[in-house]
């Protein structure tokens, strides 16, 4: 790609305004931290997991540091222009509304920031959607995945760091947390919360975590996925009522099968996609007489 366009107007542009954007947000989570704290303490949810469990938010600012960084000072050769605006302007998108949905939250607009924090989770999906096409992930993915890519726009390592794994991340996390702010939300408006709804909407995010596993083979969306639910199943509640406490047994009894289904889930694919790369070539290769026609788009150039 011609160095020249990615030094444009619109693109100099967004990479200001989202540097602009990113530190913008550190900065109200920085401010608001004990607030919110305050706030999460005050309503709880019994699909909280326990609280080491949060420290993968640094992880996650400090990957989209390296995102916001490296494509202010040396942006990726290979994106293009417009899928360059589109990330960018994702990306600005998602730190307004993790701004909005921090204001709201911490000063105890719960039921209201439920809709931001849903606007936020489609905004991070679609930022991973775009990424997941476009950037090729570690060859262990190809060996995942049920339908693997073979035709990526950008190819090299540094490209899956910088681009692909931060939002992987981020919408693997924002997944979770999503349906616990509609626990909670629920809860303020007066809903009755069954052992039922916890477990319905654990299987909600077990599935959005199989998705991705079966799709893209994305095992680092997946290992997501393991860190919460594990946090989930080792957490400590002495102070629970009698009900809430029986509910949270269930509710971890579930989250360990989770866990178990989802690394299940990655050894399976694993072993599948071994056999298909293994005897489907081959199958391809030959036709009902066994002569050599063959069908190789079907898994790929050979």
């Amino acid at each position: 790609m011609h160095l020249a366009s990615l030094h444009t107007k619109p693109l100099l542009l967004l990479r200001l305004t989202m540097a602009i954007a990113f530190v913008a947000c550190l900065w109200r989570n920085s401010v608001r931290g004990e607030a919110m704290r305050a706030v999460v303490a005050e309503h709880r949810s019994l699909l909280t997991p326990a609280k080491q469990a949060f420290s993968i938010w640094g992880l996650i600012y400090s990957l989209l540091f390296v995102f916001v960084g490296r494509e202010c000072v040396y942006p990726s050769l290979a994106l293009a222009p417009a899928h360059a605006q589109r990330i960018y302007g994702l990306f600005i998108a998602s730190c307004v509304f993790n701004m909005m949905w921090l204001e709201v939250f911490s000063r105890d607009y719960i039921v209201w920031s439920f809709p931001v924090i849903l606007a936020l989770w489609a905004i991070t999906g679609a930022l991973y959607g775009t990424v997941a096409t476009l950037v090729k992930p570690p060859a262990l993915y190809e060996a995942l995945a049920i339908r693997p890519r073979y035709v990526y726009e950008c190819t090299g390592l540094s490209d899956y760091i910088c681009l692909r794994l931060p939002f992987t991340l981020y919408f693997s996390w924002t997944c979770g947390a999503t349906l616990i702010n509609l626990t909670v939300s629920l809860q303020g408006i007066g809903f009755e919360l069954g052992s039922f709804v916890y477990v319905g909407l654990l299987a909600v995010l077990l599935a959005m975590h199989i998705a991705a596993l079966s799709v893209n083979g994305d095992i680092v969306f997946g290992a997501v996925g393991i860190w919460t639910l594990t946090w989930l199943v080792v957490k400590q509640s002495p102070e629970l009522s009698p009900i809430d406490a029986h509910y949270l047994e269930i509710i971890q009894l579930a989250a360990g099968i989770g866990v178990g289904l989802l690394v299940a889930v990655i050894g399976g694919l694993f072993l599948i996609g071994c056999y298909i790369r293994r005897y489907a070539p081959e199958a391809a290769h030959m036709d009902a007489s066994g002569g050599k026609n063959a069908n190789i788009s079907m898994y790929g150039t050979l």
